[in-house]
């Protein structure tokens, strides 16, 4: 009887604890301590399935879909999102100057959409994405785009806006500048846009020579005049103000006389300038489309900036002590205005 307890003693006492005991492995229950991956490939996965590349669609697709994203109804997220995608491919992987005409010189495609990749084109160059070469022929592709006068007016001037920052040579400004006859007013002035972001002297001289030889049309399209007059305002090279003298004179529309009173500040002090501000303030009745208190403020305001020259007036021989008085009396009512 001791023998028998003593054995199963034993044997009681090596029987192996709760916390000892492992089961078998098996493939669902892989040991994940000290760094091993998990099935599936780790935090976050939901299936062992091997991850699938990511598929790169082809720029074709990405162009044609934004191509229509234009003209369909509610897509601007979509044309958005398909901008987004365009973007780094060209930035990657710039296309050539073909690819890019054959889009922009697209009829069937709606304007915006030959813009947009004339405008995108353009970043790619200020970026230096693009060599010289294939600037060049983009450049001369905008240019018989713009020559183009069955392409439609206010197209060819978004378009010449886009040239003007990468080519201002001769054939391009002069392309530019045969925009400015165009019927047009919206369109004309584009033209004007596009000539001052030029900045050349040729564009300046385009502008001018617009300005002293087309009268009438200085009176049929105002925001053309206007844009064109203020931006030879200051230039120096080219003498504006006979024509700011005529259009203050002449013209009775109000973006014009607006236009003409903003830059009338920036010219060169002469007799002929002043005396035409205070003939304008003296009778306002000839633009009645805008309120007599409100261009006479325009005057006031085109005046202060030759208080000097007017104020000055009598030491200055051979000046008409009449019209100077009218001009401070002018500039006192000025100071006067809260």
């Amino acid at each position: 009887m001791i023998v028998v307890a003593a054995i199963a003693i034993v044997v009681v006492w090596r029987l192996p604890r709760a916390d000892e005991i492992k089961l078998p492995r098996s493939e669902n229950s892989r040991d994940t301590s000290a760094g091993a991956t998990p099935p599936g490939g780790g935090v976050g996965s939901t299936s062992g399935a091997p991850m699938q590349p990511e598929v790169v669609r082809p720029v074709a697709m990405i162009l044609r879909e934004l191509r229509d994203s234009y003209d369909a109804v509610n897509s601007v997220a979509a044309r958005v999102r398909l901008q987004g995608e365009l973007t780094p491919r060209w930035e990657s992987a710039p296309p050539s100057a073909s690819e890019v005409l054959a889009e922009i010189g697209r009829r069937d495609a709606p304007p915006d959409y030959r813009v947009y990749l004339a405008q995108t084109f353009r970043n790619l160059a200020k970026l230096r994405r693009v060599d010289a070469g294939r600037i060049a022929e983009v450049a001369a592709g905008l240019v018989r785009i713009l020559s183009d006068d069955s392409e439609p007016a206010v197209l060819r001037g978004r378009l010449a806006v886009v040239l003007a920052a990468i080519d201002q040579g001769s054939p391009a400004v002069q392309s530019m500048g045969r925009l400015l006859t165009q019927p047009a007013d919206d369109a004309a002035m584009l033209a004007v846009t596009a000539l001052r972001h030029a900045a050349t002297d040729e564009a300046a001289e385009l502008l001018h020579g617009y300005l002293r030889a087309n009268p009438r049309e200085r009176q049929t399209k105002p925001r053309t005049t206007g844009a064109a007059l203020v931006a030879l305002t200051g230039y120096g090279k080219l003498e504006v103000t006979p024509i700011a003298v005529a259009l203050l004179m002449e013209t009775q529309s109000p973006e014009l006389i607006q236009a003409t009173l903003a830059s009338a500040g920036k010219l060169p002090t002469s007799l002929v300038l002043i005396q035409a501000l205070v003939e304008l303030h003296a009778q306002p009745e000839r633009v009645p489309a805008i309120p007599p208190e409100l261009l006479r403020a325009g005057v006031e305001r085109a005046l202060k900036p030759h208080a000097t020259f007017v104020r000055s007036a009598p030491a200055v021989s051979g000046m008409d002590e009449s019209l100077m008085e009218r001009a401070r009396a002018i500039l006192e009512r000025n100071s006067s205005r809260p």
